[in-house]
């Protein structure tokens, strides 16, 4: 078989050079033995996707997927574009491999996009590891989560600052947008915001804190309950490396989380705390540990 030179390297001018966006999709649907499987998928460079995983004590059929990336992070000029859509009844627990690196840029930036599509009486988790900024990185993440009534999703965004050469830099700007909206496009919520590094780090050091990390975390379900408010502001309760709130979402939407914390391993395990406060509030266990 003969290939081109061309055909293999073409993703990858797409991707990090500002011509189409480089994309991985993912359908999942419930099988008629209950299970969840990835009825269909595509993943072009530098994206590649695991077979899925199965976790006791998850909600019904529940399949977990490790998304990878063969690259080293994100670099200036690079569009990712990333699609989950769980269909009816069926149930997905998406995670990436590790955190991802946003690499210093010299005047133009990094975009990511994710679009995910909860259907009625599906169940979607989509829980990245942070994005690791280091100085100069400039970068816009974009989340769209559309929800049927009836669906479950837990939804996370998160970051981190890192001087990798401890010379008293930050990152150059982040723009993150997380939308929420109903099938007919009516928005239940919306939380954005664009924030430089100096700001970000004189801002989480006021007051004599260290914090470098920020996390925001949703939880959308047909119906919020006082106990379910009370179990994530405990998950928070007592900790001296991180910083949190837990509110109400507009439109009865569910619940938000924003934190800061100390460093990245504090973040991670608030984060985990509070997930694992989501699934005991709607299913009253704790969620296996995924292994990264």
């Amino acid at each position: 078989m003969n290939l081109s030179v061309r055909d293999p390297v073409e993703p990858v001018a797409a991707g990090r050079f500002g011509g189409r966006p480089a994309s991985m999709s993912i359908e999942f649907a419930r099988a008629p033995d209950g299970l969840t499987h990835i009825a269909g998928q595509y993943a072009a460079y530098p994206f590649h996707i695991c077979r899925p995983f199965r976790y006791e004590g998850d909600p019904a059929g529940m399949a977990t997927v490790y998304m990878q990336s063969a690259s080293g992070g994100l670099y200036e000029h690079e569009r990712l574009e990333t699609t989950l859509i769980v269909r009816e009844g069926a149930a997905a627990h998406v995670t990436s491999q590790a955190s991802t690196i946003v690499h210093e840029m010299q005047g133009g930036k990094a975009e990511q996009d994710v679009t995910l599509r909860a259907e009625q009486g599906a169940w979607l988790e989509y829980l990245p590891d942070p994005l690791i900024l280091f100085p100069g990185a400039r970068v816009e993440s974009r989340v769209r989560l559309t929800l049927a009534e009836g669906a479950h999703a837990v939804v996370a965004d998160s970051f981190l600052a890192h001087d990798s050469k401890a010379a008293g830099r930050s990152f150059d700007r982040l723009h993150s947008e997380i939308r929420i909206e109903r099938e007919d496009g009516r928005l239940l919520a919306c939380d954005a915001f664009s924030i430089g590094g100096s700001a970000f780090r004189e801002a989480l050091t006021l007051g004599g804190r260290a914090f470098a990390t920020h996390g925001s975390m949703a939880m959308l379900l047909p119906k919020v309950e006082d106990h379910m408010l009370a179990a994530l502001r405990a998950a928070l309760d007592g900790r001296d490396d991180c910083y949190g709130g837990v509110s109400l979402l507009p439109n009865d939407a569910g619940v938000w989380v924003r934190l800061v914390a100390s460093d990245g391993a504090a973040l991670r395990h608030a984060m985990v705390a509070l997930w694992h406060s989501m699934r005991r509030a709607v299913l009253n266990r704790n969620p296996a540990p995924r292994r990264k």
